[in-house]
């Protein structure tokens, strides 16, 4: 299992072409968590017509959409992961097309528990 999170707050315009390129990954078990920090634009409206087309998408925000500053939401987001590994993106990202089978790939045939690379 994959986990995108997307720790994000006043990115609606952006968020939209990130949550696209999360959409069309090759990968089946993986799921996209956005926490939203308070926004003040449509964002959770970006989200929620994502999430329709995608079920895998999924929108939370922590302290009931006040805020709560990004080191804390990030680990908000964080802390909703379960099990597998996780993709820590921004709100003005993208994941390039097969991106997380070729993490999966890579993490199975190297039997390492993190990937990483430079900036």
């Amino acid at each position: 299992m994959f986990t995108v999170i997307i720790p994000v707050k006043n990115r609606a315009n952006y968020l939209y072409y990130t949550l696209q390129t999360c959409t069309i990954q090759d990968y089946e078990n993986f799921q996209v968590i956005v926490s939203d920090d308070g926004s003040t634009d449509n964002l959770r409206e970006v989200v929620e017509e994502a999430s329709r087309k995608d079920p895998r998408i999924k929108y939370v925000s922590p302290n009931n959409g006040l805020g709560v500053g990004m080191r804390d939401n990030f680990e908000f987001a964080l802390s909703l992961v379960k099990e597998g590994y996780v993709i820590a993106l921004g709100g003005d990202d993208a994941l390039l097309p097969k991106s997380i089978s070729k993490a999966a790939a890579i993490l199975k045939e190297t039997d390492q528990s993190i990937l990483s690379w430079p900036a």
